[in-house]
């Protein structure tokens, strides 16, 4: 027999549910219901349920605890807070407690910046296969901070977070391989790397897409293509004020539709309406 941490009944050592106070005590079951509440963006009722969890020593309660300080969501933006709980996640072995230990090292969030304390709580993550640390591990490694500066570990890095889908890997692999960045150049690896950033919403990656088929960059020019990222990646920043670049896209764009509309109605020819689309593009890239 165990006793509640609420009411101080004793209770069954397997008890979810206290029979005599009601409360949920078991740190899994509170942890699921903090996770439903975050579902649903209840984040006050959320953080109240990782804390009951992260209080009785569950890691993965605690960095959600965390990150909410963190962000100051549900609960009023507190560093000490955040680095607490990371602090107790990652020492329990959580490899999204020691990434984002590891992040306020690198950064100098609240911590004094200590590039050699990043690396140490990075690569405990990484070797975890944490995404988001292999990623900044690589970066560490690319810049040579704490770390000396290795062009191929930071490549190799990149690839394994890329491998597990995380966007920033995937679109940083392309822009490696489309200016043959401390590697050799291969433009069709770098569409690659760019569709599937794209094919997960990451804006930059869209807008890579659309520039490499605008201006055939080491691959067949395809005004088609370029044209429908171009509208994804307007679509996923309308709020945000166009560069000059897009804006006269965008003003080609509208003609470029207006002209289909008038002559899809008199018969004009598919090779009349890629020539037109041609000269927007043209246009475009050496204005």
């Amino acid at each position: 027999m165990k006793k509640c941490n609420y009411c101080s009944e004793e209770i069954q050592e397997d008890a979810i549910k206290c029979k005599h106070c009601g409360e949920i005590i078991d740190a899994q079951a509170q942890l699921e219901l903090g996770l439903k509440c975050l579902k649903k963006y209840d984040l006050t009722e959320a953080a109240d349920w990782f804390q009951k969890s992260a209080d009785q020593g569950f890691a993965e309660a605690q960095c959600h605890l965390g990150c909410l300080y963190d962000l100051g969501q549900g609960v009023s933006r507190n560093l000490a807070q955040a680095e607490k709980w990371y602090r107790k996640a990652a020492e329990q072995g959580s490899a999204s407690g020691q990434f984002c230990l590891g992040r306020m090292y690198d950064i100098g969030d609240f911590l004094p910046q200590d590039f050699a304390k990043a690396i140490e709580w990075y690569s405990k993550a990484a070797k975890q296969e944490s995404p988001e640390a292999q990623f900044n591990l690589g970066i560490m490694y690319r810049d040579g901070k704490g770390v000396p500066q290795d062009n191929s570990k930071y490549i190799e890095l990149c690839h394994k977070a890329a491998a597990q889908g995380l966007p920033e890997a995937q679109n940083t692999l392309g822009v490696i391989y489309r200016d043959g960045e401390r590697t050799a150049k291969d433009p069709s690896k770098a569409v690659s790397f760019f569709l599937k950033a794209a094919q997960q919403d990451y804006a930059e990656a869209q807008r890579n897409l659309f520039v490499m088929y605008r201006d055939g960059d080491g691959i067949p020019q395809d005004h088609f293509e370029a044209m429908k990222w171009f509208e994804i990646y307007r679509e996923k920043t309308a709020g945000e004020e166009p560069s000059r670049e897009e804006l006269l896209f965008l003003q080609r764009l509208q003609l470029q539709k207006e002209f289909f509309e008038q002559k899809s109605q008199t018969g004009c020819s598919i090779a009349a309406f890629a020539l037109f689309l041609s000269t927007i593009f043209v246009i475009v890239a050496v204005t």
